[in-house]
């Protein structure tokens, strides 16, 4: 494999995770949809000067701007498009569908039926596809959701309650199957070895520290939804659970055994 990939990457989290500034150390030219609704430009407060400086938002109120982001991204300039954040792309979908100037406070969408949902994510679908048709990095921001089975239509009892990213069951799912990395970023807390004398036995444990460090899930579980691709010759070697400060490069190193 290539040692410099064009990653197609699902990055879900808890908000103050790390999910912007992970994606910022992605190769620039960075273009961003930034769709957070009034919030729009929150997010790109949390670069470093560098990223700043090869990152460009672009935020919409519409779909019909979401479908402008998608004409700009296949502009050979930009080496990494990213959506921050799904989620809110999705609302911003389901506002147009239903006609609303604005996405209603605390998300009430009452009013939706469900053949409004199903348009809207045909909507996120759409754009989402387009840009994974590009010869790019496209990176899919997403907040965190708990998908329970029977919530969410699933009939058996036998499924288990996951966390993934936080979008309609339809479109997550559609994500899943369509990117090739899923990974979910969190914070740890900081651990440190501490050896102990027990007569002539020095016993090594692993007690919390001082501080937190910011991590990505990348190894296999079965309550977080993780997917990580790699060339066939290095499916042996096991992954880790994390990485610890996760940028770009590592990554890549993981993906390249």
């Amino acid at each position: 494999m290539s040692e410099d990939p064009n990653l197609k990457i699902l990055l879900y989290g808890q908000s103050g995770t790390g999910k912007t500034t992970l994606w910022s150390t992605f190769p620039g030219p960075i273009l961003v949809l930034l769709a957070s609704g009034g919030n729009s430009g929150g997010e790109l407060r949390s670069l470093n000067s560098e990223g700043r400086k090869k990152t460009t938002g672009f935020a919409i109120k519409s779909m019909e701007d979401a479908k402008d982001f998608v004409a700009i991204a296949r502009q050979d300039k930009w080496r990494t498009v990213v959506i921050d954040h799904v989620t809110g792309l999705a609302d911003v979908a389901l506002k147009d569908v239903i006609g609303l100037d604005e996405i209603p406070a605390q998300k009430s969408w009452g009013m939706a039926r469900q053949q409004d949902y199903g348009t809207a994510n045909g909507m996120v679908k759409d754009v989402c596809r387009s840009l994974l048709a590009l010869d790019k990095n496209v990176i899919f921001i997403a907040q965190e959701r708990v998908f329970s089975p029977k919530e969410d239509g699933f009939d058996s009892d036998l499924i288990k309650p996951t966390v993934g990213a936080a979008a309609s069951p339809g479109v997550t799912q559609w994500l899943n199957s369509s990117c090739d990395y899923i990974a979910n970023t969190v914070i740890l807390p900081v651990m440190k070895e501490v050896k102990t004398t027990i007569g002539k036995e020095v016993k090594t444990t692993r007690q919390r520290g001082t501080g937190v460090e910011y991590a990505l899930r990348i190894g296999p579980s079965d309550y977080f939804k993780t997917k990580f691709r790699r060339p066939l010759e290095e499916h042996t070697k096991d992954l880790p659970e994390f990485i610890t400060n996760p940028t770009y490069d590592k990554i890549v190193a993981e993906i390249n055994g």
